[in-house]
């Protein structure tokens, strides 16, 4: 998968494909915990905290932050650090609601999104479990993205990138990090 980039403003979404993805799963079938997807905009999903300070958890997701730093070089970002990490698996009907990360009043966030599965569109659901996003323009002109769930896809969105998933008809399993960065003036 060649990488797609998309900027508006500050705001970015990148679209890459990650090939060590396959330690996630590790991550997805060992992690344990509350359930937590009735307070959030997940439905018909399970949503689970990765703990922090577990090195088999920590060594794949320092790897990625690794390769991120290297995508989004270009932006002047460094220094990842984890905020916090979870596992989605979604089920028949799945979907996340429209939603935006953010919280943080300097704007050094952004969150990424792995996909464990592959999920394929057809006739029925043309969108079937993929992850959207909306940047608007100063002007309010919407900026749509559309991101097929494949696995090792990678969807990192600027903390202020307004983004939902549409219902999947399969299993949809993915692990996201909120993380936050230093850039370079």
């Amino acid at each position: 998968m060649e990488d797609d980039y998309k900027s508006l403003g500050q705001q970015f979404v990148l679209h890459t494909h990650y090939p060590n993805y396959k330690e996630f799963e590790t991550i997805f079938e060992k992690v344990s915990g509350s359930d937590y997807s009735k307070t959030t905009t997940t439905v018909s999903g399970r949503q689970i905290d990765i703990p922090d300070g577990v090195p088999e958890f920590d060594e794949p997701r320092d790897k990625f932050f690794k390769y991120l730093e290297f995508k989004l070089l270009h932006r002047g970002m460094y220094d990842f650090k984890c905020i916090r990490g979870w596992t989605i698996a979604y089920t028949d009907g799945g979907y996340q609601g429209l939603h935006v990360h953010t919280g943080d009043p300097d704007y050094t966030t952004f969150s990424a999104v792995i996909h464990l599965d592959t999920v394929i569109p057809h006739e029925k659901n043309k969108f079937n479990g993929m992850l959207f996003s909306i940047m608007p323009y100063p002007n309010g002109f919407q900026m749509p993205g559309h991101y097929q769930s494949l696995a090792g896809g990678v969807v990192a969105l600027d903390g202020r990138v307004w983004h939902g998933v549409y219902p999947t008809d399969t299993i949809r399993r993915t692990v996201v990090y909120d993380i936050e960065y230093t850039t370079r003036k």
